[in-house]
């Protein structure tokens, strides 16, 4: 039986390339537009230092949790809590020289400081703390007045407490329990104390769920991987989808990320702008859903444009695409065994790129950094992170990212350029147009790029890249989350 002839190409015409080329020139004005919108951040590396102030909050709450556990023989808890906080106290120390908002590493100096009597340092920390950033001049001074006031009275904590409502709750808790000591009210120094552990423990064990799924994970995608590789040897290969040679044109690329480059970079602009118009309690709830809603009204048409192209250009598309065969168990196993060995690689390379990024030029917009504290808006914003992110993030965004980055773009630059080109180029528009340009968001947008690149290559399929995408977005939904408790 004779196959059926593939779809002859189509030179595209002088209109759509010239439409393409707009495109992306209106994309890159608008872009640059956004560096004056006040809704946004300004370009800046500072970003990066991010990772430090919640590491060094990370260790802080963390020592308070292990504190809680009972010492035994084969682990000595107390000595860990100390190390903990030697580590916390080392990070808030940096913090202080690095450039942004220090005044959480300030307070929480404040807190360790005093744990260890050095009063004298707390009174050098502040005062240099003044001299570097007066607009913090009321939560100074009211650190100033509850760790050096020789005589507290009980009458000055509530104005205390009124200019730390700024710091994270745990954070308020520790210094207020500290000032309440010094003030001689032993029973409110307890009740902070305790809301200051209560919301530690909560953090200290999600942290230890999410190392132990993550250690399990990666344990059981050894062990699969142990086991493909024996039935490899002894079935010689898996099968593989057949590869027939993509027919779309380079052009009908550039058109399809044209159109996600400006209409994301549209969309972002007139997020910005309608945020700086809501109401404040309104603000956080509506950047979430407004982040996922023109996620998906963005994502999900280009994805059944890329196909509606390729079905256009030849015949066998769902092959060419990686979309046939779909053999779901072979897939998920491919799937499980890639994140399990992404998931210690993935952190360290993005930890080392990040580095070397932050030592270049600015390159411009910080989209998409926001912490996730800043999208919430409060506990009440849990749920929400899990309706909107939760469905976007793990559902969607894989399947329409992997059809159209893997899929479609790497598809037709499978047949021009070399492998190794291939993976990069294919790594680096995904990044690009993920619109998430400091160190760190880049980095780790660039290195997943990579290993979803090499997946779709091997497998020949694009399932088992969905299967990474949509278990890495979930871990990463699973840290936000704790970020916020």
């Amino acid at each position: 039986m004779l196959e059926p002839e593939p779809v002859r190409q189509r030179t595209p015409s002088a209109a759509r390339l010239a439409l393409t080329v707009a495109l992306w020139v209106a994309g890159a004005l608008a872009l640059a537009y956004l560096k004056t919108v006040p809704g946004v951040p300004l370009p800046d590396w500072s970003e990066a230092h991010v990772s430090n102030l919640e590491l060094a909050h990370g260790a802080a709450r963390l020592s308070l949790y292990v504190a809680t556990i009972p010492e035994t023989a084969d682990w000595d808890t107390g000595h860990l809590a100390r190390a903990l906080r030697e580590e916390a106290m080392r990070r808030y120390e940096v913090e202080l020289a690095l450039p942004g908002d220090d005044s959480e590493a300030v307070a929480a100096l404040c807190v360790l400081y005093n744990g260890r009597g050095y009063v004298p340092q707390i009174g050098e920390l502040l005062a240099a703390a003044v001299a570097r950033d007066p607009n913090r001049r009321e939560l100074f001074g009211a650190l100033a007045t509850g760790y050096l006031q020789p005589h507290l009275p009980a009458g000055r904590v509530s104005g205390i407490g009124d200019g730390i409502a700024q710091l994270p709750g745990w954070l308020q808790a520790l210094v207020l329990a500290d000032v309440y000591a010094r003030a001689g009210d032993a029973r409110r120094a307890r009740a902070a104390e305790q809301l200051a552990l209560t919301e530690s423990v909560r953090y200290g064990r999600w942290v230890v769920a999410i190392a132990v799924v993550g250690i399990g994970a990666a344990l059981v995608s050894i062990l699969v991987a142990l086991a493909a590789l024996v039935l490899a040897v002894f079935r010689r290969g898996l099968p593989a989808a057949p590869r027939p040679p993509v027919r779309w044109h380079m052009a009908d690329v550039a058109e399809v990320l044209g159109l996600l480059f400006f209409i994301s970079v549209l969309l972002a602009l007139g997020r910005s702008l309608a945020e700086q118009h809501l109401p404040r309690t309104l603000g956080p709830l509506m950047r979430l859903v407004g982040h996922s809603v023109t996620y998906v009204l963005t994502v999900v048409p280009l994805a059944f444009l890329a196909i509606s192209r390729a079905r256009r250009r030849q015949y066998g598309w769902r092959e060419a695409l990686g979309m046939r065969p779909l053999a779901v168990t072979r897939h998920l196993v491919q799937g499980l065994v890639v994140f399990g060995i992404a998931l210690p690689v993935v952190p360290a390379l993005t930890a080392q790129l990040s580095a070397w990024l932050g030592r270049l030029p600015a390159w411009g917009l910080t989209m998409g950094a926001a912490g996730a504290g800043s999208l919430l808006g409060g506990p009440g914003g849990r749920v929400w992170l899990v309706a909107t992110f939760g469905v976007v993030a793990v559902l969607v965004a894989p399947v329409a990212e992997e059809i159209i980055f893997r899929g479609f773009v790497q598809g037709a630059l499978r047949g021009r350029l070399a492998p190794v080109a291939t993976y990069l180029a294919s790594a680096l528009l995904f990044a690009v147009l993920h619109l998430k340009f400091d160190p760190e968001a880049f980095s780790a947008t660039l290195v997943m790029g990579l290993v979803l690149a090499i997946t779709y290559e091997k497998t020949r399929s694009v399932y088992p890249g969905m299967v990474v995408h949509a278990l890495t977005n979930a871990y990463v939904l699973a840290l936000m989350l704790v970020q916020t408790l």
